[in-house]
């Protein structure tokens, strides 16, 4: 176990106070990294990358099919 948890919405927040391009671009692979992918795409929509935001779309629409897969066998 962890000594210390990263809390990325808690990040999210205080990146709004007012920070660099540079810092939300690595908020969002921070936050991609630790699988928050609400957090992730709110950091990805600042600094305007869509790739990434289609990457999490995709891997979202996976998961839910996989689930959906698992909860109807």
């Amino acid at each position: 176990m962890s000594l210390f948890f990263v809390s990325y919405r808690d990040a999210y927040r205080v990146a709004c106070l007012g920070v660099t391009q540079k810092d939300w671009s690595a908020l969002a692979h921070e936050a991609l990294e630790g699988l928050d992918f609400d957090t992730a795409k709110k950091a990805f929509i600042r600094v305007r990358d869509l790739r990434y935001l289609e990457l999490i779309h995709s891997i979202e629409v996976r998961i839910h099919l996989v689930l959906t897969d698992i909860l109807y066998v």
